[in-house]
C-alpha cells in the first residue's frame, strides 16, 4: 500500500518530529517524495539533527503555547497534518501531579491548523 501513495508536490506539517515517531514521520515522508516539511518540536537540536532529502523547515517551539501558534500564518497550505506533539507518561494515564494533586492534562491549542489546512 505504501508503494502507492505519491506526495509529489505536496506539504505537510509535523508536530513532535525531531524523535520518535516524528522523526520516523518526517523520514518516511521524505522518503516517498513529500515537497516541503514544517517539522515542529521544543528540542531545537533534535530538529537540526535530522538529515532529509526535501525542502524543511524547522520551527523550535512549544505546540502548547499560544504564542507559538499566533505566528504561524502566512505559510502554504498543508495537504497533510502529523499532529504528534509529545505527551509525557503521566498525561497519557490521564492527569499529571500538580504540588500533590491530580489535574487534567492541559489542551494543545491547535483548533486553528484544519482552517490553515484547508485554505
Amino acid at each position: 500500500m505504501a508503494a502507492d501513495l505519491d506526495f509529489s508536490n505536496r506539504n505537510a506539517l509535523v508536530t513532535g518530529a525531531a524523535s520518535g515517531i516524528g522523526a520516523a514521520t518526517a523520514h518516511w515522508l521524505d522518503r516517498h517524495g513529500i515537497a516541503r516539511l514544517v517539522l515542529v518540536d521544543r528540542n531545537a537540536d533534535g530538529l537540526a539533527a535530522l538529515t532529509l532529502g526535501c525542502q524543511v523547515e524547522l520551527l523550535p517551539g512549544d505546540v502548547s503555547d499560544p504564542d507559538f501558534w499566533s505566528g504561524f500564518g502566512g505559510r502554504p497550505a498543508f495537504d497533510l497534518l502529523v499532529v504528534n506533539a509529545g505527551i509525557p507518561d503521566a498525561v497519557a494515564a490521564g492527569f499529571v501531579m500538580a504540588k500533590g494533586r491530580r489535574r487534567p492534562p492541559r489542551p494543545i491549542p491547535l483548533s486553528g491548523l484544519p482552517h490553515r489546512a484547508r485554505s
